[in-house]
């Protein structure tokens, strides 16, 4: 065949329609046609083949060079991954929560452990770089009871604090199924007791004798010998400890003291407080102890209404109502919780471990020196007091007994 003679795509082309000078051309130069073709094939052939190959080159280089952009982008997310890492590690500072069961306005002993905590914070990050400080929040977890579960199980949830602290006699049996689900998640429980946990600290004040001082002073002041007291709830500490060690108190002072017990049902309802105190009153009793957070309020205006007293339980309170409160036996919370948070901070916290504190360590301690107890409460009644406290404090008395 005619080298040029043929279409693309291999087939005989139609002489026919070409002219005889041009076939005549091809016949004559054929041979020298087909070798210059046959040679400008092989040419455009190892062209080709070269063009190919560094074709090949170019794409074997181009998959190399994406191959090693890939490794580096990839070794540098894991790069920056790892020191992302490495700085979260290097400046992983303690991280503490304070949860409350309750609010902090209505609640002094939640104030009071809130304000011990930030101290001990406050000093721990004294001379402590910025990577290194401790990180403290705070959460109020209000006055519905039925709601504190779910709260602080989805603060465990966050797994973004070391320890939570807390303050409620309740807290052990709420905490239990937390400690299941979140094994590594660590507790300090104040006014609570719970021992033998190893992600578990816990510290309770000496409320028989905190009880019975109250009940004591409630007994020689009551002139009916009629006294009571007004709960919030009903709960383990209330029912076990302070009320039986309050009528205790009462009847040390007074054997045929009548005392007595009311349920408000929630921690901040003051009408319902007064309504109860009103009734109380109406029928005699003239010495009141109230220990229902912002219902108290509700308390303390009935008694001073109707002219009885009131005595006061954890914090001094006779600013509340001079003249009708007549003593504040108070546990030391805002030291306590300094002491236990700085203990934690420093590494000599003693997990597991359920302690004590009462009259003989200063942490309960019956107020003796106000202007308002000295003016409302006889001399001969305090001299009283003062020999029942020195007989506690020596150990000469165990109010247990």
């Amino acid at each position: 065949m005619l080298a040029g003679c043929t279409n693309k795509d291999g087939t005989k082309k139609d002489l026919s329609a070409i002219p005889k000078a041009v076939v005549s051309f091809f016949k004559k130069d054929g041979k020298a046609k087909n070798k210059k073709d046959d040679k400008t094939a092989k040419e455009d052939k190892s062209v080709k083949e070269s063009k190919d190959t560094s074709k090949d080159k170019d794409k074997t280089d181009k998959k190399s060079s994406e191959s090693a952009d890939t490794k580096k982008k990839t070794d540098t997310k894991t790069s920056t991954s790892e020191s992302k890492a490495k700085v979260e590690e290097e400046k992983a500072g303690p991280s503490i929560a304070v949860f409350v069961p309750g609010i902090l306005a209505d609640s002094p002993i939640y104030a009071m452990l809130a304000d011990g905590v930030k101290n001990a914070v406050h000093q721990y990050n004294y001379d402590k770089k910025a990577d290194d400080k401790a990180e403290l929040y705070i959460l109020e977890a209000g006055t519905n009871q039925a709601q504190w579960p779910a709260k602080i199980t989805s603060l465990a949830a966050t797994k973004k604090y070391d320890v939570i602290i807390s303050s409620n006699p309740s807290l052990p049996e709420l905490i239990q199924p937390i400690l299941k689900q979140y094994p590594k998640q660590k507790f300090i429980l104040m006014d609570a007791e719970m021992e033998g946990n190893p992600n578990v600290y816990t510290l309770r004040y000496n409320q028989y004798e905190q009880a019975y001082l109250t009940g004591y002073i409630a007994g020689l002041m009551s002139k009916s010998h009629k006294t009571a007291l007004i709960a919030a709830q009903e709960y383990p500490v209330m029912n076990d400890i302070i009320y039986p060690y309050f009528e205790k108190g009462c009847k040390a002072a007074y054997a045929k003291t009548e005392v007595s017990i009311r349920i408000v049902g929630n921690w901040y309802d003051a009408n319902k407080g007064a309504v109860i105190a009103d009734s109380l009153i109406n029928n005699g009793v003239d010495v009141i102890l109230p220990i229902c957070g912002g219902a108290s309020q509700g308390v303390i205006n009935s008694a001073k209404n109707k002219g009885i007293y009131v005595t006061w339980f954890d914090n001094n309170g006779f600013d509340k109502a001079p003249g009708t409160i007549i003593s504040s036996t108070v546990l030391k919370q805002k030291e306590m919780s300094d002491i236990v948070t700085a203990n934690y901070l420093a590494g000599i916290l003693e997990w597991g471990k359920a302690d004590m504190v009462g009259v003989a360590d200063k942490y309960v301690a019956f107020v003796q020196d106000d202007p308002n107890y000295i003016s409302t409460v006889p001399e001969k009644t305090r001299k009283k007091m003062s020999k029942l406290i020195h007989s506690i404090e020596s150990g000469k008395l165990d109010v247990t007994k």
